[in-house]
């Protein structure tokens, strides 16, 4: 360990070395700095040092720059422990988001070409016509659900079946007004543009067009909203691996972590209450995360029940042809009254990943003190002293639960922080993103509470 000490000075400045156990016995005196001192080429015995962070009576091995040394370390080992529990939770979002939106894009376009085989093999004269409008009307569904442009999935599918109506009529329905009339000629471009205009009112597909509408909106606004909460839980996990710790923190993380070292004891570890005190105030914003976070999880839970469950959104997809072929029939056994007439199993998965993480910013605190920090021996380290046990009072989370820190002083919440938890609070409590989910349920009691019709769920959106 001397070797070593004195052959890495400047390695050791910004990652200061581990001795062997039984280099120091944690368990002498205080008074052993100065052996410790004088026996380390390292360290320098300094009996009138003027240190900022590492304050002592006694003699010391610390200078003013080694505080410095010693405060970088410890900042950028804390950010990165932080970094590396989150990293799940974070990768669990980020995955399954992609993979919510790889599923549905390919059940978009296995429904896509399901519908188009249904015109190519049933319905061939009508293929070259109605081939645009089927393009048109899963590019738009494709749109909604990422969340890109304003489009309404209701319009989508009205807008289909106002351009197929058209079609049934000249081609079906009254296969002789195709012959009859030239395909070019203003007559035909006049009759379609009627039969489109007046197809809503003459209601030719009977109730087939509503219920597709219907089922598709429903299905496509749970998925939609679903997408873009978890886009919301991405961003929560990246400001939280980019936020910043306050200068009284890092002052405290170093008093904890290295001024032993100054005092000669290399090898003594935090007390479990001055490390929760210690980290509970440099975490006290990201603690202020917990009860929104809860929230939010709550509802990506229900969210996803909501997508696999009576609203299904691979059903509603598939089911599309179905619905088309059910509508053409139906115009079809009511043609001569209307010739007088016109004249998804990766969201649950995730369900069960996700619940594991609803108290993660209130456990954060204690999971970085259960790592290598204050692991409780025989006797610890104080922050001033080595002692038996640490006998201060231990503060709770969040930001006003810090004035009775004796470790560190917390002067206010990270502002970037709590931009995050009020967008967290939006996400679970605004009026108009419960509005959102209130459509996926055939009956409403009120704001707090929605139940679906068949009674077996019921979704609490406001806690």
């Amino acid at each position: 360990c001397k070797s070593f000490l004195r052959n890495s000075f400047h390695y050791t400045i910004f990652s200061p070395p581990k001795c062997k156990r039984q280099s120091l016995n944690n368990t002498q005196p205080v008074t052993n700095v100065i052996f410790f001192c004088l026996t380390n080429a390292f360290f320098s015995l300094i009996v009138d040092v003027d240190l900022s962070i590492c304050k002592h009576a006694g003699p010391s091995c610390c200078t003013r720059r080694m505080e410095e040394s010693y405060r970088a370390a410890v900042l950028r080992d804390t950010t990165q422990n932080i970094r590396s529990y989150s990293f799940e939770l974070k990768y669990l979002i980020s995955a399954h988001a992609a993979a919510f939106q790889d599923t549905f894009q390919s059940l978009i376009t296995f429904s896509h070409n399901h519908l188009t085989s249904l015109f190519e093999t049933t319905y061939s004269s009508l293929m070259s016509s109605i081939s645009p409008h089927i393009v048109c009307l899963f590019t738009d569904l494709s749109r909604f659900l990422q969340g890109t442009g304003n489009v309404s999935v209701e319009a989508a599918v009205h807008c289909f079946f106002d351009s197929l109506f058209p079609l049934v009529h000249t081609h079906i329905v009254n296969p002789g007004l195709a012959g009859s009339i030239g395909e070019d000629s203003s007559d035909v471009n006049q009759l379609g543009d009627c039969l489109r205009m007046t197809r809503q009112d003459v209601n030719p597909f009977g109730p087939h067009p509503k219920a597709m509408a219907d089922t598709l909106a429903s299905a496509l606004r749970a998925g939609r909203v679903l997408s873009l909460a978890l886009g919301v839980g991405l961003e929560v996990m990246n400001i939280t691996d980019t936020a910043e710790l306050s200068k009284e923190c890092s002052h405290a993380l170093v008093r904890m972590h290295y001024c032993s070292h100054c005092r000669g004891l290399t090898l003594i570890r935090a007390c479990s209450g001055y490390c929760l005190n210690v980290m509970r105030g440099c975490l006290a914003s990201l603690s202020e995360l917990h009860n929104p976070w809860r929230q939010y999880v709550n509802v990506l839970q229900d969210l996803t029940h909501i997508v696999t469950g009576a609203h299904n959104l691979e059903l509603a997809l598939l089911g599309i042809r179905g619905q088309v072929e059910e509508a053409i029939l139906y115009a079809q056994l009511h043609g001569p009254r209307l010739t007088a007439t016109v004249g998804v199993s990766i969201i649950v998965e995730f369900t069960g990943y996700i619940s594991r993480y609803k108290s993660f910013f209130s456990i954060l605190p204690e999971t970085l003190c259960e790592g290598e920090m204050g692991v409780d021996e025989l006797t610890c380290w104080s922050g001033d002293d080595v002692v038996k046990s640490y006998t201060a009072r231990v503060v709770g989370n969040g930001v006003r639960a810090q004035s009775k820190n004796p470790e560190v002083r917390v002067r206010g919440a990270d502002p970037v922080l709590m931009d995050v938890k009020n967008k967290l609070e939006l996400c679970s409590h605004n009026p108009f993103f419960i509005y959102q989910i209130r459509s996926q349920f055939d009956e409403c009691d009120d704001l707090k509470t929605c139940k679906q019709k068949q009674g077996y769920y019921l979704l609490v959106l406001l806690g």
